[in-house]
């Protein structure tokens, strides 16, 4: 009997651990880039922690987009995304970048806060530009670029260089979710440039560093009683 035991436990110890790798895939990044409607550019399912691509189109000389998270960063962080655009000299009319950034696969926690942080920088557009916008969102159900709920968002105007953030947005994502963020630029003029930038960056709740706070004041005391029986 207690050999037939042994042997039920290894084969599902054994079992267990061949199961235990695929039962979630490691994130990944995918980025896309639109002129309009139209898709110019774009960089699926990279894994590693970072992406990038390139696009261009007869509005747009040049549009580079990068973005770096899971495993070069912690989880579920989603950070360093940049973005450079410029319209191009053949450029035909107000017309507008969208620009998606998607992380998915990212192990779901009860409750997460997530920092929100953006940049832009419009100086050298020369005002050829009438809308500027970047949003970050996540999705419960782990659907690539999923803006299912949107966490923070920001909105540029004028020339010069800007800085929102950091907005902290308390998610209950589920067993799995995605983290995207969205770029808007609506461009009016030709030989325009500007670049920005987004971070989701997960945060301890104050509830956590009060908790490690009187853990660490605990193990104090028990080490100072511990010298005075030891004295």
């Amino acid at each position: 009997m207690n050999m037939f035991r042994k042997s039920a436990f290894a084969a599902t110890m054994t079992l267990g651990l061949s199961l235990a790798p695929n039962a979630h895939a490691a994130p990944t990044l995918s980025i896309q880039i639109f002129d309009g409607a139209t898709l110019i550019g774009s960089n699926l399912n990279a894994s590693g922690g970072f992406a990038i691509a390139g696009a261009s189109s007869a509005n747009f000389s040049t549009v580079s987009v990068s973005a770096l998270g899971v495993p070069s960063l912690p989880s579920p962080d989603l950070a360093n995304q940049s973005l450079q655009v410029s319209s191009s000299t053949t450029f035909g009319g107000p017309a507008t970048l969208r620009v998606l950034v998607t992380q998915q696969g990212l192990t779901g926690f009860p409750a997460v806060n997530l920092a929100n942080t953006f940049t832009g920088n419009t100086l050298t557009s020369g005002g050829n530009y009438s809308a500027f916008t970047i949003s970050n969102y996540y999705d419960s159900a782990n659907t690539a670029f999923g803006t299912g709920t949107l966490m923070a968002t920001a909105s540029y105007t004028g020339i010069g260089s800007f800085s929102t953030g950091p907005t902290v947005f308390a998610a209950t994502p589920g067993a799995l979710f995605s983290e995207t963020t969205e770029y808007l630029i609506t461009f009016t003029g030709a030989s325009s440039a500007i670049s920005g930038s987004a971070q989701i960056v997960n945060v301890p709740e104050p509830a956590s560093l009060a908790l490690f706070g009187a853990g660490l004041i605990g193990l104090g005391i028990a080490r100072r009683a511990r010298n005075r029986k030891q004295a």
